[in-house]
């Protein structure tokens, strides 16, 4: 905040807005203030250059409530101050909706300490929300680094790679251009690049190739091994403008070392001058470590490659000759980032690289009293078995993929590749064996399985409903009238629920806003019923709608609220037998201060064991009802809908016994006065 306190009074008196600035100064304030008493002109005086509003709560127009909730709307974070001539409860109603404080006019000394206090605790809330900020940009880089490092380790094409790299550079540091070069027998070749600074040089006729002594900060940079910043290219004297390079204004660049000796430079450029500092370039550089690892593991994997054709046709041919390359060999095998083993027949390893000690953590030392069958998961040692017996008859390679466990029992995928070993012309017992671990992309297959899984389940029950109302009408025409408002309901929901799949990944990453108004839930739940009483009769059971006389109010998203009790009803109907009944209503309860709302769907269904019931929120569990039945679900369901209620402020809460049905009441809180109209 500057010396100068700016007010906004919102106050219909000009002689109690004269002794509230008097207040002000007499606290110590040096006060710039406009008095407004009308809902226009405090919505145009609404700008985030105002420090405090004070204002008093009964004005000729409107209520200092409804000004709170206009700059709510606005979404501006200003300490709003309730200064009232009476009704002290009206300006605790106030704080309970937002406000910071609230003051009598008769009682002002107390003004300026309430001020005080409401600045610093906005001054905190920006501090964190600073530090939030910072946190989730550490966490992007963090991200952005670990998925270029699976990159590594997934792929050994070179170029996938670094576009990899260069996509998770922009990822964290903004940019126009992006290039990867690199330095051979003192000349500089662009190998990839990205953004304007590709379109440039594509579309200009100058080559992408320099020699290092010409480029000072590329020479610079292969000297000391340090990154280049350059703020503003135009009043740097070292910076060497080029025809392709006119555009750019802001420059960092970060060499690629390779065991201590440069190898190339990652850039990037902007075409915005002093765009670029030193904590961008400490990031680039980090991602340098991995340009090189991408590079190094190319270089090592096509030796290997070239070496092992050479090899093959070798011993077929003198397997003598095996010896005189044995050195050059280890040297790759040592430099490989996936294990090489040379096994027996029954598993017991002989020989292993380094790579095979830096996953699965166990000595050189400890391989030889290894068996890799050990090694093996249960389920996957008859394959494992089955494929050596092939190799040894065959003669030919295969490949197989296995689940290991390591020295600490972590679980890894691993592709397998089994190749025999023939020495002297004798056939040995030998295997030789690669292993590497696709743990990752295994889990990147799961995670899209269960997400394919999650879509057809949260989609079944409206498509199902659609495609009863399709056959009625089949049967009968005459009927379109009566069923036409409720397919389109059904279609509406479809797309909201397609919608609402969309939201909640987004609710997990904390990027949307509930859409929330005042929603009559009893009305929801008469609705969802009828909806749903068609498939309730496919089904043999009965569905019962329990009245309320009143609308039960809350304040929330009518959408998310309906695809809750829908989730609800529709695991009801999934889990009760025929003839079975299902009982749905809104509920209020008074016992609780405050007082809440909800609805409740009750079944006499198989019931929940009490120790289920703990984890039946827990994503992708099914219980052993869920498991042993055929009911449709990937155990999503209930997670979605804990996780729309506890944004609305609210809970789940089950009861139920085995062989005694189940009881889910979703509550809310009760809606307030000063709320919107009903949905």
């Amino acid at each position: 905040m500057s010396d100068t306190l700016h007010v906004l009074l919102l106050e219909d008196s000009v002689d109690d807005a004269e002794l509230i600035v008097i207040a002000l100064r007499e606290a110590g304030f040096t006060v710039q203030w406009h008095r407004v008493d009308t809902r226009e002109a405090y919505v145009n005086h609404l700008t985030p250059s105002i420090d405090v509003i004070l204002a008093d709560y009964q004005l000729p127009q409107f209520t200092g409530l409804d000004a709170l909730q206009l700059l709510q709307v606005q979404g501006l974070d200003i300490p709003f101050i309730i200064v009232t001539g009476a009704y002290e409860e009206n300006g605790l109603r106030c704080m309970k909706v937002g406000a910071a404080d609230y003051l009598l006019k008769d009682r002002l000394g107390r003004l300026g300490q309430a001020i005080r206090h409401a600045l610093g605790e906005r001054a905190l809330r920006r501090e964190k929300q600073a530090a939030e900020e910072a946190e989730r940009e550490e966490r992007r880089f963090a991200a952005a680094l670990a998925d270029t490092a699976i990159a590594l380790n997934s792929s050994l094409h070179l170029e996938d790679v670094l576009d990899r790299v260069l996509e998770n550079v922009r990822r964290v540091i903004p940019h126009n251009g992006v290039s990867i070069m690199l330095l051979e027998d003192g000349i500089v070749r662009t190998v990839r690049r990205q953004g304007t600074y590709r379109q440039i040089q594509e579309n200009h006729s100058s080559p992408a190739l320099h020699r290092l002594q010409d480029m000072y900060y590329y020479q610079w940079m292969a000297e000391t091994g340090q990154t280049a910043v350059v703020p503003d290219t135009a009043l740097d004297p070292h910076w060497r403008q080029l025809p392709e390079r006119e555009w750019i204004r802001s420059y960092i660049g970060a060499p690629i070392q390779l065991h201590d000796q440069c190898i190339g430079f990652l850039n990037l450029t902007s075409a915005t001058a002093d765009f670029f500092g030193q904590q961008q370039a400490q990031r680039l550089a980090a991602f340098t470590a991995q340009v090189a690892t991408a590079l190094q593991n190319a270089r090592l994997y096509t030796t290997l490659a070239h070496h092992n054709e050479v090899l093959e046709e070798m011993v077929a041919r003198r397997t003598e000759e095996l010896h005189r390359t044995l050195n050059q060999l280890q040297t790759i095998l040592d430099n490989s980032p996936d294990p090489i083993l040379l096994v027996k027949p029954n598993g017991q390893i002989e020989k292993g690289n380094p790579a095979f000690k830096e996953i699965f953590g166990y000595e050189f030392t400890e391989i030889s009293q290894l068996g890799l069958l050990n090694l093996t998961m249960p389920q996957s040692v008859d394959p494992f078995m089955e494929i050596i017996s092939d190799v040894l008859s065959s003669h030919e390679r295969r490949r197989l993929e296995i689940v290991v466990q390591d020295k600490d029992g972590r679980q890894l995928d691993i592709d397998l590749a089994l190749s025999p070993v023939d020495k002297d012309g004798q056939e040995i017992p030998l295997l030789v064996c690669s292993l590497r671990d696709i743990t990752a992309l295994k889990e990147v297959q799961r995670m899209k399985e269960a997400f394919v899984s999650n879509v057809s389940h949260e989609l079944r029950t409206p498509i199902s409903v659609l495609l009863l109302y399709h056959g009625t009408l089949t049967k009968h025409p005459d009927k379109l009238g009566e069923l036409n408002d409720k397919i389109a309901r059904e279609i509406r929901r479809l797309n909201l629920i397609i919608e609402d799949l969309l939201r909640l990944s987004r609710l997990d990453q904390g990027q949307v806003k509930l859409a929330k108004k005042m929603v009559d839930l009893q009305q929801l739940v008469a609705e969802v019923v009828a909806d749903r009483q068609v498939l309730a009769a496919e089904k043999q059971i009965t569905l019962t709608l329990a009245q309320n006389p009143e609308p039960v109010l809350t304040f929330g998203d009518a959408g998310l609220l309906e695809q809750v009790l829908s989730i609800l009803l529709t695991n009801a109907l999934n889990y009760t037998s025929a003839h079975g009944h299902i009982m749905v209503g809104s509920v209020i309860k008074t016992t609780s201060a405050p007082t809440m709302v909800g609805f409740r769907v009750q079944d006499d269904g198989p019931g929940i064991p009490p120790d289920e019931q703990q984890k039946l929120f827990v994503r992708f569990y099914r219980g052993n009802a869920g498991r042993e039945s055929d009911a449709p679900g990937t155990g999503l369901g209930l997670a979605i809908a804990q996780e729309i209620i506890t944004r609305h402020d609210g809970k789940i809460v089950v009861d139920s016994l085995p062989g005694e049905g189940s009881t889910f009441t979703a509550w809310l809180p009760i809606a307030s006065g000063s709320d919107s109209s009903p949905s």
